[in-house]
């Protein structure tokens, strides 16, 4: 597991008061950033919830959903709608372990995930999701919702209108080392935002995107902030627009990110890429997954 997800899962695990991960004793760590919900229940899937659907259906505002490994899939494992209930939705061993996979296509549509009513202190941790299509925001869509996502892979997923990997309206979510890949969409094969949306970016991957550029801004009412960032390869542009005068500024870059087997979802980093904490201006690794090819 790489060092920094397991410190991001450690300092996870205390805020939640869960014994799910060793070697978590780092009492000088800062807290994770965004919101501090207490704890209040936890619910394991699929130990005791079948699907993630079914446990945040469950759950209440400030609970925790909890993942085990594995890769999930139909009904009540992709569509998720968190129904106004500002949940942390938490993997158990991070995105390499934990996958939703949508299995859809032109003609059998589905999306991932969906906030869509204010959920501004939910958390999204540690997820691969993959393999969505819906017109607009097929991985993960935020309206008028504000979550945290971080740690996580965006991968393959579709949307013919906008917003394959992220579609963002009167949103502003954080979304802090993910790594998005392979998306394609008309307009924002990473992420799209418009009516005043305003996401922040902080160590993430937009790469190869198949169309629709890597982030796209709907309107001129929205934003969106980047620092130590990768845009690479995205067909339509990677620092293009309104976002093109922050390439060269808060450590972005444009540079090819080195996965170990793209072809292969093997979206681990290679020894000398510069997503890597030693590789960068900023000393930090960029991306979900640190270096660890076979």
């Amino acid at each position: 597991m790489p060092v920094s997800w397991k410190a991001s899962l450690c300092r996870t695990a205390a805020l939640l008061i869960l014994a799910i991960a060793s070697g978590c004793g780092d009492a000088d760590e800062p807290a994770p950033p965004g919101p501090v919900i207490p704890p209040r229940h936890l619910f394991r899937v699929p130990s005791e919830f079948p699907t993630i659907q079914q446990a945040i259906d469950s759950a209440k505002s400030g609970d925790t959903v909890l993942v085990a490994d594995g890769v999930y899939t139909g009904d009540g494992n992709r569509d998720i709608m968190f129904r106004g209930k500002s949940i942390i939705l938490l993997s158990e061993n991070g995105p390499e372990r934990a996958t939703i996979d949508c299995q859809a296509d032109g003609q059998n549509q589905h999306f991932g995930l969906r906030l869509i009513m204010r959920e501004n202190q939910a958390i999204i941790d540690g997820f691969t999701i993959k393999n969505a299509h819906y017109n607009s925001g097929a991985a993960i869509e935020c309206q008028s919702a504000s979550p945290i996502i971080r740690n996580c892979i965006i991968f393959r997923n579709t949307g013919p209108i906008s917003g394959a990997g992220l579609r963002c309206k009167n949103a502003s979510p954080r979304i802090i080392n993910c790594t998005f890949a392979y998306n394609t969409a008309m307009a924002g094969g990473g992420l799209f935002a418009l009516a005043g949306s305003a996401p922040i970016l902080e160590n993430c991957i937009i790469a190869f995107s198949g169309d629709g550029g890597s982030i796209h801004l709907g309107d001129g009412t929205s934003s969106a902030r980047l620092s130590c960032c990768n845009l690479f390869g995205n067909a339509g542009g990677d620092w293009f627009g309104r976002i093109a005068a922050q390439a060269d500024s808060s450590g972005n870059m444009s540079v090819d990110p080195m996965f170990c087997d793209p072809d292969g979802a093997g979206l681990f980093l290679q020894d000398d890429s510069p997503c890597r904490p030693s590789g960068n201006s900023c000393g930090v690794l960029i991306g979900a997954l640190d270096v660890n090819c076979p």
